[in-house]
């Protein structure tokens, strides 16, 4: 996956149950995604101001479990 600078927008990545922010300093980043990495949240600024990226993850994890889907 290739994250690219955009702005005030910020992404993270679920692996094993805890967050990795992804960032595009100075312009892009690249990652290998591997099977024990389940999802990826991007927000703006508005999301990341009232929440840690951990915080964002855990929540993700939780709605996925409740729907029966944790993959």
């Amino acid at each position: 996956m290739i994250v690219a600078n955009a702005g005030d927008c910020r992404a993270v990545l679920e692996k094993r149950g805890s967050a990795y922010p992804l960032s595009a300093e100075p312009e892009l980043q690249e990652t290998l995604l591997t099977e024990d990495m389940s999802f990826l949240i991007m927000g703006c600024d508005g999301l990341w101001d009232v929440m840690s990226s951990q915080c964002a993850v855990t929540m993700g994890r939780k709605e996925l479990m409740l729907h029966n889907d944790p993959e």
